[in-house]
């Protein structure tokens, strides 16, 4: 055996599998578990269709009615803005803009960034 690789028997069959989007479906109910106050979210639409993001907005919703702050990174621009109160939009590291999603859409910075010319 090679360092760093494991070899399973064959006898323990496959691990089971979860789809893309549906991979990370449990880790907030996880996280809740222990009641935060602040709830970081990396990408929870990743690799998602239209009806999952639908699901995942709705649960990001009921999860900040509960009083749990929530810190989303994301690159769906149709989810952050649809459920966010505030928005921080970094380029390279950057911050461009902070603001209610209303002024993010129409920051000249965060067009040039994200619009073109960027």
């Amino acid at each position: 055996m090679r360092s760093g690789t494991m070899k399973r028997p064959a006898s323990a069959g496959s691990p089971p599998t979860r789809s893309p989007g549906r991979a990370g479906a449990a880790d907030p109910a996880i996280a809740l578990a222990a009641q935060p106050r602040l709830l970081l979210l990396d990408e929870p639409a990743s690799g998602m269709n239209p009806a999952e993001k639908t699901t995942v907005m709705g649960l990001i919703q009921r999860i900040r009615e509960q009083g749990v702050t929530i810190l989303l990174v994301e690159h769906d621009m149709r989810l952050v803005m649809g459920i966010s109160h505030q928005i921080i939009v970094l380029h390279h590291g950057r911050v461009i803009a902070q603001g209610p999603p209303g002024e993010i859409q129409s920051h000249p910075e965060v067009i040039r960034a994200y619009l073109g010319g960027g």
